[in-house]
């Protein structure tokens, strides 16, 4: 069973690239959009769960033909939770790669529009980041987190993340610092 299964498996992959291959290169990305929209509007959420990633990632591949905020700011949101799913399941770089999709489809306007969504893709994709060694895309979510002007409890994830970053790099009184500037800060 287990030897026709995986030839099964084999033969379907075969296919599938068979005739992704009649399709212009050009279009492709759009083919593979408009699959993870049937996917995503046809399978029941138990169905949906188990192949979420893939979903997610051949959705992202038609980003450029949104036209709707609603559908960037849903996709976003989808982008989300695989990052938050990639990351329990310790697939940092799958999950800072979801994560900075979800802060593209968010656009300019994504602090304005939601506020609370905008803290959690950045403090987890600032984590994600770090994990995965991007230290550059660390840095960017980390500074757009501190640049708002929001409460510090909504900063303490991304300060939490910069003191490990920093403790990495063999600076600890500053990483101290920082942690203690941070904890005066909500004192006062």
């Amino acid at each position: 069973m287990d030897k026709t299964h995986t030839y099964l498996q084999s033969f379907h992959s075969q296919i599938q690239s068979a005739a992704l291959k009649l399709i212009p290169p050009e279009k492709q990305d759009d083919f593979r959009g408009t699959i993870g929209n049937i996917l995503n509007k046809q399978l029941d959420p138990e169905d949906l769960d188990k192949c979420f990633f893939e979903v997610v990632s051949l959705r992202n591949h038609a980003v450029a033909t949104i036209s709707s905020e609603e559908e960037r700011k849903e996709l976003a949101t989808m982008n989300l939770q695989a990052g938050m799913k990639a990351s329990e399941n310790a697939a940092f770089d799958a999950a800072a790669i979801y994560f900075q999709a979800a802060r593209k489809l968010m656009g300019e306007e994504g602090w304005a529009n939601d506020q609370g969504m905008m803290i959690k893709i950045c403090s987890e994709g600032a984590n994600a980041s770090f994990i995965s060694n991007d230290i550059d895309t660390m840095h960017k979510f980390i500074d757009e987190v501190i640049s708002k002007d929001i409460s510090i409890a909504d900063k303490f994830r991304v300060f939490e993340v910069k003191s490990l970053a920093l403790q990495g790099e063999g600076k600890h009184e500053e990483s101290l610092c920082k942690y203690l500037f941070k904890k005066l800060r909500e004192l006062y």
